[in-house]
């Protein structure tokens, strides 16, 4: 592709990039779904299973989270990942809720779990010291991920430890 055609599509490489991996991103999460939340988890367990993937994901890969942010996000163009995660999060509170389709309160709960991970995960080396909450081991960012999820009612008593693997 020629360069004036990437500046004209996308207003230079880097933005190109975040494009590029955007629309990775959101292939990959549609597999994941697919793959992964089937019918036999309770909703509770598919909740907390997304939202655990979505953590582990985001501070795994957080220098591409950071340049999503920065290249689309923070530029005005829709991050269509975070977009399909909040979709699918608000998706599964409305079924805890008993809804047959997410309402507004759904939504502002799922947009609260997801710009927290995404707080906790991008800027994970500062989180601790910002919030005094830990969440440098991986049982430490589970643990804060429950903390959300009952935070919003969305842990269920009966939750077991299988139910989250």
């Amino acid at each position: 592709m020629n360069l004036s055609a990437i500046s004209y599509y996308f207003k230079g490489k880097d933005n190109l990039m975040a494009e590029a991996l955007d629309q990775a991103a959101v292939s990959d999460l549609d597999r994941w779904f697919d793959a992964e939340l089937g019918d036999e988890l309770s909703v509770e367990a598919k909740l907390e299973k997304l939202a655990m993937f979505l953590g582990r994901i985001h501070r795994n890969f957080h220098k591409i989270a950071r340049l999503q942010l920065q290249f689309l996000t923070l530029k005005g163009r829709l991050e269509r990942a975070t977009t399909l995660a909040i979709s699918e999060l608000a998706a599964l509170i409305a079924a805890r809720r008993g809804l047959e389709a997410p309402d507004h309160g759904c939504k502002v709960a799922a947009t609260s779990l997801m710009a927290s991970i995404h707080y906790m995960s991008i800027a994970h080396e500062r989180f601790d010291e910002m919030t005094g909450v830990p969440v440098g081991t991986d049982s430490e960012r589970d643990d804060y991920i429950r903390a959300l999820l009952g935070l919003h009612g969305l842990r269920a008593d009966e939750a077991t430890a299988d139910d989250r693997s």
